[in-house]
């Protein structure tokens, strides 16, 4: 049995504490939520922001509930499930279960993401979940990057997933080692081994974590449009990439402003229109092949009327067939760039519509 000794600041004599068990999962859940720094992000490098907000039992339909998923002010994801080693399904189901919950976040919209945690916000006074997490004071952090961000996330399904355990059995550390191979996947697997000790008036906890030593690190200069192809080129088809290098083509020539992504694995790019007291990211480029439309900002920011127009735009070209009723559930519809431009001038279409957009603002 495990012991650890404490004592209060300038005092001689250590009290003595004893390993404990949990009550149950719920407890190690509600520790965890309520303190969410008892989880050690600091282990995953100098970098990464701890979740600003928790969400517990989060209902996934055809997926159950979460323990907790949490959300960083760069967007960034995380999904922990509790586990105690009494429960027989440490062993063999609950890796089963976050990816599951992974698996059923993935390609999720934004606004259904955001409705996850309406409780939380709503119980904060919080009109919305950027609001939530938006750090205090901080006037270079960016509502419309946050939310760009977890759409990016949610498209390509990068998340970082933990199992919170009170004791690491041998078989889940193996499965970890081994689901934690592939460094460029971009989710990682985690486990937060949770030791727990009582003694008189003393609750004591001890987390440790297991998985990568660090998460893949940032870009050394950030994204940029060498390294955006660098990676694209593996991972995406030649056609696609050529599609990719128009599409920075008329971001870099025809934006107000072309914004990098931060994202980790994956690189990005937005345009950005920014004139008339008003900026608004029409589209986002991922590395992955995908085009996000900015919906949600295009409405909010340059009206109804300029939103309509362009989806009445976008609506008769081939690729983007079915664009108004996606509009019904999500207003950041994503696409793959190879299934966009079947027909010849498809794509010379839509760049025309995104500069009738953007020569439309303060008219």
């Amino acid at each position: 049995m495990r012991r650890v000794l404490v004592r209060p600041e300038g005092q001689a004599d250590w009290q003595r504490t004893e390993e404990a068990s949990f009550k149950d999962e719920a407890h190690l859940q509600q520790l965890l939520y309520e303190n969410p720094g008892l989880i050690p992000f600091a282990d995953l490098g100098e970098d990464v922001p701890e979740p600003r907000a928790f969400v517990r039992e989060a209902g996934l339909p055809g997926s159950g509930y979460t323990d907790l998923i949490g959300v960083d002010e760069g967007g960034g994801i995380t999904v922990i499930e509790c586990k105690l080693a009494t429960n027989q399904e440490q062993k063999r189901k609950v890796v089963g279960q976050v990816l599951e919950y992974a698996a059923f976040l993935w390609e999720m919209s934004y606004d259904r993401f955001e409705k996850l945690f309406e409780k939380e916000y709503v119980r904060a006074g919080k009109p919305d979940l950027a609001e939530l997490v938006a750090p205090d004071g901080d006037t270079e952090w960016s509502e419309e990057d946050f939310r760009g961000s977890i759409s990016a996330n949610l498209e390509r399904g990068e998340f970082c997933l933990m199992v919170a355990v009170d004791r690491l059995n041998d078989e889940l550390r193996r499965t970890i080692e081994y689901l934690n191979r592939r460094p460029d996947s971009g989710t990682a697997l985690y486990a937060v081994e949770t030791g727990y000790f009582v003694g008189e008036g003393y609750e004591v906890l001890s987390p440790r974590l297991i998985g990568p030593t660090t998460k893949p690190p940032p870009p050394p200069d950030g994204w940029n449009k060498e390294r955006f192809f660098e990676v694209a080129s593996r991972r995406c088809s030649a056609e696609a990439v050529a599609l990719l290098q128009r599409l920075y083509e008329l971001t870099s020539a025809e934006s107000d402003r072309l914004v990098w992504g931060k994202g980790r694995v994956d690189g990005s790019f937005t345009f950005r229109i920014e004139r008339a007291g008003v900026k608004a990211s029409v589209f986002n480029v991922l590395t992955s092949g995908s085009l996000l439309l900015g919906f949600e900002f295009i409405q909010t920011h340059l009206g109804s009327e300029a939103s309509d127009r362009f989806a009445d735009d976008l609506a008769r070209l081939d690729g983007f067939a079915g664009l108004k009723a996606r509009l019904q559930t999500t207003k950041w519809p994503s696409y793959k760039v190879g299934d966009l431009f079947p027909e010849p001038g498809s794509l010379e279409a839509f760049e025309q519509a995104v500069r009738d957009l953007r020569d439309g603002v303060g008219k």
